[in-house]
C-alpha cells in the first residue's frame, strides 16, 4: 500500500535525472510511489525506459507545448 508519493520535476537534464532517481529509489521502501514530470518540450523516450525500470511513474507535461520551447 502507498503511504507517501514523491513528486518530482525535470527539465533537459536526462544524466543528473538519472542519477537522482536512483539515490531517492535506494532509500526507498515499497509504501513510497515517485512520480517525475518531465517540462521538457520534447518527450525522452529513453528516460521514460529507464524510470519504466525502476518502478518510478514517468509523466511528460511538456506536452502541451505542442513541440516550441515556450516560457
Amino acid at each position: 500500500m502507498i503511504e507517501t508519493s514523491i513528486f518530482l520535476t525535470c527539465y533537459d537534464r536526462p544524466s543528473q535525472t538519472r542519477q537522482c532517481l536512483s539515490a531517492i529509489k535506494k532509500q526507498c521502501d515499497d509504501s513510497v510511489e515517485i512520480i517525475l514530470c518531465n517540462d521538457y518540450h520534447q518527450d525522452s523516450p529513453d528516460l521514460a525506459t529507464f524510470c519504466a525500470g525502476l518502478g518510478v511513474r514517468y509523466i511528460h507535461t511538456g506536452k502541451q507545448k505542442q513541440g516550441k520551447n515556450m516560457w
